[in-house]
């Protein structure tokens, strides 16, 4: 208590400081008072009294500091008094003020803007009340898995070959459910990965979705915001369809009218009843930058998905979470639910092997896996850790060229502080607390530098959100500058302003006082020795820049390489989108009549040339596998591993891609469902089956359904890239669309439009709705646009690394520049008086002018000899595939169509460097021979 009182009373000194040092001087002048009669009483005068009683009472200032002290924390009024002195010297060097805290604002706000990526992609929790309690399910087992059906999250250790997903069967929730000891809650929920036809007041458009169970609101601890959330009754067999949509839809596409509660929308021509909207913060889905426009109970997924439900099968589909209990570990959770998990599994694989003899038994029973379930699903989140600390790491490097750029400043400005430094040292301060007023100095400028950072980051913020930070469909993220960042932030400017201000401060301190004050050449000689370490600090700049103009390099070649690969047809001025007929119910004859209808009606639009139709649209990274591939009478079987892909497409499709035809005959309108199945394939597919045959008039046999046991090939097709610009054409095999759609099940399955225009394609966007509204209202069109846009799809991780390579390489280069030319300025500065007595002798301009630059070069020279190593370190690990920079386990490295080692790539971002450098040496240079050897020397 004595304690806490202590410290309010000195807190209390701050608040009312004026009447503390009123009291304080009160009292000493009557202990002073005192003492002066007391003397005068023993016959001393009035004058000889007072300065006895001072002699007596001591040194009054000292004893005033002293009380101070006991009133006050001592900290507190140095950090004012060195905060006073700080910004005199911002203000006394407003230059390079301005040079520092722009160049540390430019390296904080990169850092900041790519922290905030990291923050949103690995850090930050669900939007939901106590993330830190829930739980995610999962399994674990040896390949082969215990059933063959299984959907989700999921994958393979490659180190064990264990096999860890988070999809579960029905059947195992609710038995998990009814065994529940250590939750407070359990729920499941599944996506549905397909989009949704929602028509509401007459207005059709697409919506994301998902099923979940009645509790999955409960559970999570979210309420509406408008209505109410799905209920444990609404998940029954029979019940009334209703459903839940986000803020985002509500907001967008119903104006945020109350008034849509209660009415009736159609998802997928299937009737439900809107009775609440989730809140502004939370979008429904549980998965990294998903969102569910639309939430739906599991007992609607079979009217939904207009397929039988999988609430009676083994399905593996739903994903399971829970709330833990006070005090209960998922230990404990593991014990108390692993053995339903198991029995379910081991009944599972039972079914499964009374249909199929073949389903291989289990290497081992399933392990249950609970984990935490804060953040949510958390397989992408682990899919693009890498890749976020590997620019994470590039925004370091940035900082640290900064540092050493502010670093180098601070040791040629403190050269001219050593004057000041030797008086101070020579009135009694030590160098303690020298060394902190300095830092205070350095921290103050690194904040400074901070709060343009933020700035900087909140505005690059915006591009983050739109740029697809992975690559392929932009992932939703909330990049708010949160608590973490702002804290982050913080930290990386103490940090920062504590590194490049430690060096600067020691030397600066350094100092031998007598030769400083006695003679002004000493202490420029004394400055002069001390830039050994800014010297160093040019190399560390220098060098980290090669290798990150080096990183830019190879990642722009690699786009440009990318960007002009021919991919074997014409994509200038095609629209591509979707539809999905078979969602509203349309199926067989129907589905094939709707999408000839729609065909005609877009090809009457002016400006249409021609429209096609195609199930899998090039690029779009997947398609139809069909294998094994058997070839009757063949030499060479096509071996077993080979992927071929087939391609349902409308007959006019190779014309309208205008991708030749170089043998045999295209598709035409008589491949009907009535006429003999037939395919063209595109060359690859004849080099790897047909080496030295003719393959026109061949039967093959595709996969095992028997509708496609007999296939006449009555083509060949020129190569047309299908789903990689890297590597060799995939072998493909175009059947008609009309066949397809008549001998499979094409029931949920989308088709794709493309429509070759002779204008603007976007512009008939408006048009192609229309005519698509026409044949059915509640009918929406959804992924649109043209084909130039999907192939840029195809290298947009490599776009992504281009452009913060070059984004951050330029950054740095800029960095290194100015601070090159900073310090060379303020040398050349220092050594004014120097260069005047030197010209004053006779020494000509120019050869002083190339000594400058010599010396500053030959700095340079060594930094990029030293960066092309680490240049060609790096590079080996970008190549690496074992560095995880890769979405696929196939492609070897990020680069295309340039080796890591390119020595052109690497001279050239050396020379380029090399000469931005000579370009910063060069004007300081220039400026010194020119100086005025007669007002050189009155400076001296």
């Amino acid at each position: 208590m004595k304690k806490l009182k202590r410290m309010w009373r000195r807190l209390g000194y701050y608040v009312r400081r004026d009447k503390f040092d009123r009291e304080l001087e009160a009292e000493i002048r009557f202990h002073l008072e005192m003492k002066s009669q007391d003397k005068a009483a023993r016959g001393l005068g009035y004058l000889e009294a007072s300065r006895a009683a001072r002699r007596q009472f001591g040194n009054v200032t000292a004893i005033q500091e002293s009380s101070r002290e006991m009133w006050a924390f001592r900290w507190i009024e140095e950090l004012v008094q060195d905060l006073r002195y700080c910004f005199r010297m911002i203000r006394k060097s407003p230059v390079l003020t301005a040079v520092v805290v722009s160049s540390l604002a430019l390296a904080i706000g990169a850092s900041t803007a790519i922290f905030s990526l990291v923050d949103a992609v690995l850090l930050k929790p669900l939007p939901v009340p106590n993330p830190g309690q829930l739980v995610l399910f999962g399994w674990a087992a040896r390949k082969p898995t215990p059933a063959h059906d299984y959907s989700g999250s999921g994958r393979e250790d490659p180190k064990t070959g264990d096999l860890t997903f988070t999809s579960f069967t029905w059947t195992q929730f609710q038995r998990m459910r009814e065994e529940n000891k250590t939750l407070s809650d359990i729920f499941a929920f599944a996506p549905i990965y397909t989009q949704l036809n929602l028509s509401l007041d007459g207005h059709a458009d697409v919506a994301s979705g998902q099923f979940v169970s009645g509790d999955y609101y409960k559970g999570l601890g979210v309420s509406a915001i408008v209505g109410r959330t799905l209920v444990d009754s609404d998940d029954k067999i029979g019940a009334e369809p209703v459903a839940v949509i986000s803020y985002k839809y509500w907001n967008l596409h119903c104006a945020s009218d109350p008034a849509v509660l209660g009415k009736s929308a159609y998802v997928n021509g299937s009737s439900v009843t809107i009775v609440g909207i989730t809140p502004p913060d939370f979008d429904g889905a549980l998965d990294l930058g998903d969102s569910a426009d639309v939430t739906l109970p599991l007992a609607a997924e079979a009217a939904i998905t207009r397929r039988p439900s999988r609430a009676v099968d083994w399905s593996w589909w739903l994903r399971i979470m829970g709330r833990l209990k006070p005090g209960t570990s998922l230990e404990q959770v593991r014990a108390n639910l692993e053995g339903s998990f198991q029995q379910c599994a081991l009944e599972g694989h039972q079914a499964f092997l009374a249909k199929d003899p073949t389903v291989p038994d289990p290497v081992n029973t399933p392990r249950l896996t609970p984990m935490p379930g804060s953040q949510g699903l958390d397989v992408q989140r682990k899919d693009h850790a890498l890749q976020l600390f590997v620019l994470l790491l590039v925004a370091g490097l940035v900082l640290v060229i900064a540092c050493a750029n502010t670093a180098n400043l601070l040791l040629a400005r403190s050269s001219a502080r050593q004057k000041e430094i030797a008086v101070r040292i020579a009135l009694g301060a030590g160098r303690t607390r020298l060394i902190r007023q300095l830092l205070t100095e350095s921290v103050t400028l690194a904040l400074l530098g901070a709060g343009g950072g933020l700035v900087l980051a909140y505005w690059a913020k915006g591009y983050l959100m739109v740029a697809s930070p992975f690559g392929g469909s932009p992932v939703k993220l909330d990049l708010t500058l949160n608590t973490r960042v702002l804290l982050f932030t913080a930290a990386t400017a103490l940090f920062t302003g504590i590194v490049f201000g430690v060096a600067p401060a020691l030397r600066a301190t350094r100092v031998e006082t007598a030769p400083v004050l006695k003679d002004a050449s000493a202490n420029q000689s004394q400055g002069r020795q001390k830039l050994a370490l800014g010297k160093i600090l040019i190399v560390v700049q220098v060098a980290i820049s090669l290798v990150l103009l080096v990183g830019a390099g190879l990642f722009l070649r690699t786009l440009r390489n990318l960007e002009r690969v021919d991919c074997g047809f014409d994509a200038t001025n095609l629209l591509l989108f979707s539809v999905n007929p078979s969602l509203n119910g349309y199926k067989g004859e129907s589905l094939a009549s709707v999408y000839q209808q729609i065909a005609d009606r877009i090809s009457a639009i002016p400006s249409v040339q021609s429209t096609t139709i195609l199930q899998y649209p090039f690029f779009m990274g997947g398609g139809w596998n069909v294998t094994p591939v058997r070839i009757p009478g063949a030499k060479i079987q096509p071996p077993e591993h080979a992927e071929f892909y087939m391609l349902p497409v409308k007959e006019n499709f190779l014309d309208t891609m205008r991708i030749p035809v170089l043998f045999g005959r295209g598709l035409n309108a008589a491949d009907t469902m009535n006429s003999p199945m037939v395919a063209v394939i595109n060359q690859a597919f004849a080099r790897l089956c047909f080496p030295d045959q003719d393959p026109i008039g061949h039967h093959c046999g595709f996969g095992k359904d028997k509708e496609f046991s007999d296939v006449e090939i009555v083509g060949v097709a020129r190569d047309a890239r299908y789903d990689s610009l890297r590597g060799d054409p995939t072998p493909v095999v175009f059947f008609p669309l009309a066949q397809v759609v008549a001998t499979m099940d094409l029931e949920g399955e989308s088709v794709t439009f493309e429509v070759r225009t002779a204008a603007s394609p976007m512009a008939l966007v408006p048009s192609i709705r229309d005519a698509v509204r026409s044949i059915d209202g509640n009918l929406a069109i959804f992924d649109v646009k043209t084909q130039q846009q999907q192939i840029e799809g195809a290298y947009a991780n490599e776009r992504l690394f281009a452009v913060f390579t070059a984004a951050l390489g330029a950054l740095a280069l800029l960095l290194a520049a100015a601070g090159l030319y900073g310090v060379l300025s303020y040398n050349v500065s220092r050594r004014t008086g120097e260069i005047g007595i030197r010209m004053a002798l006779g020494a000509a301009a120019g050869r002083l002018m190339a000594q400058v630059m010599w010396e500053t070069m030959a700095v340079v020279a060594a930094g990029i000899e030293i960066g092309v190593a680490l240049s060609l370190a790096a590079t080996r690990v970008i190549s690496s595939t074992m560095f995880g920079l890769t979405f696929d386990p196939a492609q070897p490295s990020l680069l295309f169509g340039v080796s890591p080692t390119d020595p052109a790539t690497i001279a050239l971002a050396a020379l380029f460097l090399f000469a931005v450098a000579l370009l910063a040496a060069y004007v300081p240079a220039r400026r010194a021979s020119r100086i005025d050897p007669i007002r050189a020397l009155r400076y001296e």
